[in-house]
């Protein structure tokens, strides 16, 4: 999947991003994209930007409630 990260890390970018297809609840949905961009932030900084703007989105819209 990932050439520049190890077995190990690849598996668990893959169950943070089986968490973010199955969440019910928008506070998973964002906190899940922390996470993996906690990952990818040094090898992928065009995904790092969309995972971080999907989060923020969700935060602006939910931040009130």
């Amino acid at each position: 999947m990932f050439a520049q990260f190890t077995v190990k890390q690849e598996q668990e970018i893959d169950s943070i991003n089986n968490l973010i297809k199955e969440a019910r609840h928008h506070t998973i949905v964002a906190i899940t994209n922390i996470e993996l961009e906690e990952f990818l932030y040094i090898y992928n900084l065009d995904t790092l930007t969309y995972l971080s703007d999907i989060s923020l989105a969700i935060s602006k819209k939910y931040g009130d409630k």
